[in-house]
């Protein structure tokens, strides 16, 4: 364990004496190589600082000491690697005696690991082992998988082809939702529009009768908003965990004027909320892990690039896009291909109802999206949100 540990910190923060602390810093804020490294270096900077200056101003004024920031690092390596190390340790051997739940453990990391490492796994598969893994992985992604296809690349141990469908496993089939700015108290669950797929339903604030007022009546996608406190985000998790079978679909950060890119422009900000979401991501994936995860970016082309810098790294399974104007005019396959470099899985927020602009009905709106929605799904998104201000 030492000696790995020695060698991952060489690789990541320099070796061979003691460092300057400008040295160490300097060493923080270059560019990772690994998503290991991104970790250890961004809970570095949380513990000390996210801006390079304001660390090396600290060190100098003896605020912390240059062993202190070693020494958090260090540990933070070891645990993150020890983490790491329990994540890769699936194997055939270990959970042999129980092999369902094994399987099931497989298919609640597909979103974890990577899928050349779940291929190598199925490839040790026997042919009993395979069939259900296909069964489990159908019941938990809701998609239809070909199994022949996967029998035929598992005999022949063709992991490449293995990939491709474990990869095709973890995509969102296309589908359209609608909702509004209330909260989910606020939100009248008898409500049903059958032309969607979901219903979107926003969470801004949370009480401690929450279970009293949360009453999906069917599938629904959960919005997060940004700024939820310890308490809020406690009954969050036991809401998200308790209602798992019914959430298809995760999308966070939402809402707040001061967390999206659109309002605030001040990219300072950014690697704060980042850091936030990522918290929050490994948190859900904790109580629910086979929910998809998308993450909100604002087609705002002065604040594009900060906005994506702060966020890499973090295992987000696809895009919720929005300030697109004029959607079903615009050039979405053109839209689609701009941001399918940060994540092929892309779902289109339509904004049809804004009173402030060009107020139109709910009807009138629902009409003219499920009439376009062909133009969304053909460009390349994955599904696609109808935003309205009609309150319930």
């Amino acid at each position: 364990m030492k000696l790995r540990t020695f060698i991952v910190c060489s690789i990541i923060f320099g070796a061979g004496g003691l460092c300057l602390p400008a040295s160490v810093v300097d060493k923080i804020f270059q560019p990772s190589k690994s998503d290991i490294e991104t970790r250890i270096k961004n809970r570095t900077k949380n513990e000390f600082g996210f801006d390079e200056g304001l660390i090396k101003q600290r060190l100098k004024d003896g605020i912390y000491t240059e062993t202190q920031v070693k020494e958090y690092i260090n540990t933070t390596t070891n645990e993150e690697i020890d983490a790491e190390v329990e994540n890769r340790k699936i194997t055939i051997t270990k959970l042999s005696v129980e092999r369902i739940k094994y399987l099931k453990l497989l298919v609640s990391k597909i979103n974890v690991l990577k899928p050349e490492e779940v291929a190598m796994i199925i490839v040790k598969l026997n042919q009993q082992d395979l069939n259900k893994f296909v069964r489990i992985l159908q019941k938990a992604y809701g998609f239809r998988i070909e199994q022949d296809k996967f029998y035929d690349a598992w005999k022949t141990k063709d992991v490449k082809t293995l990939v491709k469908l474990i990869q095709k496993a973890r995509e969102v089939e296309f589908f359209t939702a609608y909702g509004n700015y209330q909260n989910f108290e606020d939100i009248d669950f008898s409500k049903k529009e059958s032309q969607f797929n979901y219903r979107q339903v926003l969470i801004s604030e949370m009480s401690y009768d929450w279970r009293e007022k949360f009453k999906p009546q069917g599938n629904i996608l959960l919005t997060i908003d940004y700024g939820l406190d310890n308490r809020e985000i406690k009954a969050l998790l036991d809401l998200i965990g308790e209602n798992k079978d019914k959430i298809k679909l995760i999308i966070l950060p939402w809402g707040s004027p001061e967390v999206n890119p659109f309002d605030n422009r001040n990219i300072s900000t950014y690697p704060g909320v980042a850091n936030w979401c990522r918290r929050m991501v490994y948190s859900i994936n904790e109580v629910a892990p086979n929910i998809p995860i998308f993450w909100t970016v604002c087609a705002t082309h002065e604040t594009l690039a900060a906005w994506t810098d702060a966020f890499k790294g973090i295992p987000f399974d696809g895009i919720n896009l929005w300030n697109i104007n004029n959607s079903f005019k615009s050039p979405l396959s053109e839209i689609y291909r701009r941001f399918s470099k940060y994540h092929k899985n892309i779902i289109l927020s339509v904004f049809e109802c804004s009173p402030d602009t060009n107020w139109i009905s709910f009807e009138e709106a629902k009409k003219i999206n499920l009439e376009n929605s062909h133009k969304v799904k053909e460009a390349g998104f994955i599904g696609e949100i109808l935003m309205m201000n009609e309150k319930d």
